[in-house]
């Protein structure tokens, strides 16, 4: 099993301590039960896209548990999760992109022409280091991230996913922006592009609390750094970019592109009825018969 990276490790240790650990510390594991579990997890007092994920984290625990010989059966399978409707994404409109561009602070705009422009991650964004934006060919490398310890201490380590690593085309609008800020703001430690006035990486709190104020500033109390990439993937899809070179750009399958961005796709009615009428058109001209009567094969008996 590959290691968790730390981030994901103390999201996890969070979880445990503030939910789990409350309501379950004291119990022995065989005598946890099914019932008792789904009622917990429908009374915690979170959001249920949260609550689903702090169920799954307790039915992942006991999981092990099955797997280590310390219980015989995992009192979580099959128990019934929160809910999650799942919500349509909805990109930001031209009005709330040039809102947020207006509240951010000079040395923090380019995190907005990073997640607009390139479709990064929060992680990447701030591991973006100056040698990995070629400004000739137009294009950036993805195969790293900020990873934020504790302490307030930084590395660099490798990105989210294997499907994470990938080469970003670059628009000549985003080109010339990163330029402009890299002759305004130079580099910062390690040569990351994003970085504070005395030249610090941005760790995952401070980036927080920069994003939260901008979009409080930009009138826009619910917006995330995350809804940048729902924008980049609605363009490249409503303009006709392939699904498949979209989830490349974005490091995501197309599965999971075309699952969450399905509804963005421009309805093909009319180049349906062109396609359609065009090959329909060329038996008609070579059989030279009317359209009710064509027929490329016998009958079907």
């Amino acid at each position: 099993m590959p290691k968790m990276p730390a981030s994901s490790r103390r999201s996890a240790t969070s979880t445990f301590n503030c939910h789990v650990l409350p309501a379950f510390g004291t119990r022995g594991l065989a005598s946890l039960r099914r019932g008792e579990i789904e009622a917990w997890a429908a009374g915690l007092p979170l959001a249920r896209r949260t609550a689903n994920r702090v169920t799954v984290l307790l039915g992942t625990m006991l999981h092990a548990a099955v797997a280590d010989g310390l219980i015989a059966a995992n009192p979580a399978r099959g128990a019934k999760r929160p809910r999650v409707d799942g919500q349509p994404v909805v990109p930001f409109t031209d009005g709330e992109i040039e809102a947020l561009r207006a509240a951010a602070p000079d040395w923090f705009a380019v995190a907005l022409t990073l997640g607009l422009g390139a479709g990064l991650r929060q992680a990447e964004a701030t591991g973006l280091t100056l040698d990995r934006i070629d400004f000739l060919r137009r294009e950036l490398t993805v195969d790293r991230q900020l990873i934020s310890l504790k302490a307030g201490e930084m590395r660099l380590g490798p990105p989210k996913s294997k499907r994470s690593y990938r080469t970003v085309p670059l628009a000549d609008t985003v080109v010339q922006a990163l330029a402009r800020h890299v002759e305004l703001h130079g580099v910062g430690d390690h040569g990351v592009v994003l970085h504070g006035p005395t030249g610090r990486a941005v760790a995952q709190a401070r980036f927080g609390c920069v994003w939260r104020t901008t979009r409080r500033r930009a009138g826009l109390p619910e917006a995330r750094f995350h809804d940048s990439r729902h924008t980049v993937a609605s363009t490249l899809m409503s303009s006709g970019v392939s699904v498949p070179a979209a989830a490349e750009y974005l490091g995501h399958t197309p599965a999971v592109l075309l699952s969450t961005y399905a509804h963005l796709l421009p309805a093909d009615h009319d180049r349906a009825r062109q396609v359609v009428e065009a090959g329909f058109s060329e038996s008609w001209c070579v059989t030279g018969v009317s359209p009710g009567l064509v027929s490329a094969s016998p009958p079907r008996r």
